[in-house]
């Protein structure tokens, strides 16, 4: 029989494939947690997938099936992409499936991974990428013809329990520009703010990609870090490639680093190397490293942290001498990426269509936006009551409340 109860409610289902030239004949085994009838379909979907020529019976390890699927995206994504696999891989799926052969992997094992995750103490957001790459493993087996089809297809992903976007207000964005003032850091945060622009872009962004007369900045490339190489590769999406209206404070801030920039170069023009960076490294380290490069984000980040840290030692300064107490004193502890959601939730709140913003931002879609953001527009549900209680209130009897 190829269907076997093995307790009540629990049956292996088996599956022959033709004989071997060693005579053997390999068999594929599937447990079933359900009725004779449940078992009864996965039979049949077995059976169908042998027919079609999948393969049954032993198969490689799912170390030597990672490394493969790893190979062969190395041509097909990014660096950092990829160099994020790898990560995911090593991290979080070898470790618990890399000794089980690819046709013994269960949707229990997969779950079992992900509990493994969750009680390591990883986020929700890093057991469901690592799913993600789990499921496209295996959806190229697939494929490939190496299995009859995926251990992940009856899991379901863990669930996304990253904090939601938090955002300044605008009492709060003067007074952290105020502080960075003087910093290299200070007008890369004014165009976060004004654009929504993420760190890499702004850090790519040319002098021909600015035009101040027209008050329009256009995002046509990022900068990437991997293993310390630079390059400059593709904004993030194919809707990441924009362009973003400038405010008046935000050209004038522009025309003046402009200006700056240009009396820095004939300080220093035998040490610069021109590349039309808007936001170039003014750090000399030698021949091979001179100024006007690019600014690494690493690099970018370093200034950052230098500048936030001056800034709250500035502020525990002031705050006591106020009267406070150092125990009551909230420092900045955030990135530059704190901007980029400041600009999306206050246009938002501004009543700027979701469509419009989703674009500023280069989000893939206004899907996206509104799947990070939602929270933001849940207080405007308020506003369609309002809208029919002045419609419904003026009927006999009703209330306007």
């Amino acid at each position: 029989m190829s269907i076997r109860e093995v307790k009540p409610g629990i049956f292996d289902v088996v599956v022959y494939g033709r004989k071997r030239s060693d005579g053997k004949r390999p068999r594929q085994t599937e447990r079933v947690h359900g009725t004779q009838t449940d078992a009864g379909k996965v039979e049949t979907r077995l059976k169908a997938a042998r027919d079609e020529g999948q393969p049954i019976g032993p198969t490689d390890s799912m170390a030597a099936v990672l490394a493969a699927w790893l190979k062969s995206r190395d041509e097909e994504v990014s660096p950092q992409t990829f160099h994020n696999y790898r990560g995911c891989i090593d991290r979080y799926i070898l470790p618990h499936l890399g000794k089980l052969k690819l046709s013994e992997v269960t949707p229990d094992d997969v779950r079992a991974m992900d509990r493994k995750l969750a009680k390591a103490g990883l986020a929700g957001a890093t057991r469901l990428y690592a799913y993600r790459v789990l499921s496209m493993v295996f959806r190229r087996a697939v494929q490939d013809r190496k299995i009859a089809w995926s251990p992940c297809e009856p899991v379901k992903p863990p669930r996304r329990d990253s904090p939601e976007p938090q955002s300044l207000d605008a009492d709060e964005v003067l007074e952290l520009l105020e502080e960075l003032k003087g910093s290299p850091v200070f007008l890369p945060a004014l165009l976060a703010f004004d654009t929504g622009m993420r760190r890499e872009e702004l850090l790519a962004l040319l002098w021909e990609d600015v035009d101040l007369k027209e008050g329009v900045v256009y995002v046509r490339r990022a900068l990437e870090q991997v293993d310390g190489n630079l390059r400059i590769k593709e904004p993030k999406t194919a809707r990441s490639k924009r362009y973003v209206k400038l405010s008046g404070p935000a050209v004038a801030q522009l025309e003046e680093h402009q200006k700056e920039q240009a009396r820095h170069y004939l300080r220093h023009h035998r040490l610069w190397h021109d590349e039309g960076l808007v936001f170039p490294s003014l750090h000399y380290t030698g021949p091979d490293h001179p100024i006007g490069r690019l600014w690494t984000p690493y690099a970018f980040s370093k200034a950052w942290r230098v500048a936030v840290i001056a800034a709250n030692e500035r502020r525990l300064g002031e705050h006591v001498l106020a009267g406070g107490e150092v125990g009551d004193f909230e420092p900045w502890e955030f990135g530059i990426h704190r901007l980029r959601h400041t600009f999306i939730t206050h246009q938002l709140r501004a009543g700027t269509r979701l469509e419009v913003v989703s674009r500023a931002a280069g989000h893939s879609g206004s899907n996206v936006t509104l799947k990070l953001y939602s929270h933001v527009l849940d207080g405007e549900e308020a506003a369609t009551a309002v809208v029919t209680g002045k419609v419904l209130g003026k009927l006999r009897g009703a209330s306007a409340e």
